[in-house]
């Protein structure tokens, strides 16, 4: 009859005040057997009975009732935690495919700038890596007109002040080339994955063309020019020059970026 009152899980929640009860239930039929069909001299001795086992009765269902109520509470809050554990962990590997994504977007914004740099120099139209290229020969041959092999120049000052002059006049593109390159290796930095710091640190150095490592060099050993010192410092953690052709760059060159 209850089953048809009430859903399954509403017996479920009332099962502790059902069982009890029933059980004074069957201890008040008890009584009244008793007192219909007993004698009066066997009475006391059978209601002492009848009360002893019905306390105990009660004792035992009210402990076994709330130890499966305990154990249902203690595997309900396992569940909960469980699932909670699983949603933090759906939510982390969603949090870290947007960086991912953002970062991949990030980096192929900077590969399309590039091809799309244009810039004119001595009358020639470049485009794309032949414009870096183009950048780097205007800094190389205005460096080697100026350069004195009698005059040493042991820090750099002179190469120092040619990037600069070829930064002031090509700044309308170096200026966002540079600032995106530094987003990305800030992005990339902030990476709490090793795996994926490394992975995507791995991806802009392959990315970057011998012209571009060149003039990334050699911005970044002067910090007069803007975010250079931010720049050169995630370069170093990052890595991002480990392909710079070397054999194109004076070691006394080197020796002052290194020192930075």
């Amino acid at each position: 009859m209850l089953k048809n009152v009430f859903s399954k899980s509403e017996l479920k929640n009332h099962s502790l005040p059902i069982t009890v009860i029933s059980v004074l239930v069957l201890w008040l039929l008890s009584w009244i057997i008793a007192l219909l069909f007993i004698d009066f001299e066997r009475l006391s001795v059978f209601l002492n009975i009848i009360n002893t086992f019905f306390v105990a009765l009660f004792v035992a269902v009210i402990s076994i009732v709330l130890t499966l109520l305990l154990k249902e509470r203690k595997w309900y809050h396992t569940i909960v935690e469980n699932q909670q554990a699983f949603l933090r962990s759906q939510e982390t590997r969603l949090n870290q495919y947007n960086e991912e994504v953002y970062l991949f977007r990030l980096i192929d914004a900077h590969r399309q700038f590039v091809q799309q740099m244009e810039i004119s120099t001595n009358g020639d139209n470049f485009t794309g890596q032949d414009a870096i290229a183009a950048i780097f020969n205007a800094f190389v041959k205005l460096y080697d007109d100026q350069k004195n092999e009698d005059e040493p120049d042991p820090h750099g000052n002179l190469f120092k002040q040619t990037i600069q002059r070829i930064y002031d006049y090509y700044s309308a593109p170096l200026s966002v080339y540079f600032h995106q390159l530094l987003l990305i290796l800030m992005q990339i930095d902030a990476q709490s994955s090793e795996k994926i710091k490394n992975r995507f640190a791995t991806l802009i150095q392959a990315s970057l063309s011998n012209a571009e490592l060149l003039l990334i060099f050699y911005y970044c050993t002067n910090n007069q020019l803007p975010e250079a010192q931010q720049l050169r410092s995630l370069i170093k953690k990052l890595n991002t020059l480990e392909y710079l052709p070397e054999d194109m760059v004076e070691q006394f060159h080197l020796n002052i970026f290194n020192a930075l």
